[in-house]
């Protein structure tokens, strides 16, 4: 949008621009597993693992409401593989001490949440 001044000859320019930006749902799949692909830790403090998370749950978010699957091997890995190994571990130990719980992507996301909750403290 920054493309555009504001003025009212724009209007229509900006509409059809955002319409074909973000009105094509397999153009915004494509852009936000891109984005899932490129997302990485900038340094393995915790305040940097936690906006990791963050992000990672907005796309998953997103994936999901644009009716994509989440709840699949590859895409649990691709999760996991974004953090360090000790966190890594944490999480997968926790999956392994619920086997009663569902495994779902959702659930991978609370893991990682109590895991990098409790290293925060």
């Amino acid at each position: 949008m920054k493309k555009f001044q504001l003025t009212r000859q724009n209007y229509l320019k900006a509409i059809e621009f955002l319409t074909n930006k973000y009105g094509n749902p397999e153009e915004l799949i494509r852009q936000l597993l891109r984005k899932m692909d490129k997302i990485s830790l900038h340094s393995s403090s915790i305040h940097e693992q936690r906006r990791l998370l963050e992000d990672i749950e907005a796309i998953i978010g997103q994936l999901v409401q644009k009716g994509e699957n989440v709840d699949n091997q590859s895409m649990y890995q691709k999760v996991l593989s974004k953090f360090p190994v000790g966190i890594q571990r944490k999480v997968i130990h926790k999956k392994i001490t619920s086997p009663d719980e569902p495994f779902t992507m959702q659930q991978l996301l609370k893991y990682f949440e109590v895991v990098i909750t409790s290293e925060e403290q």
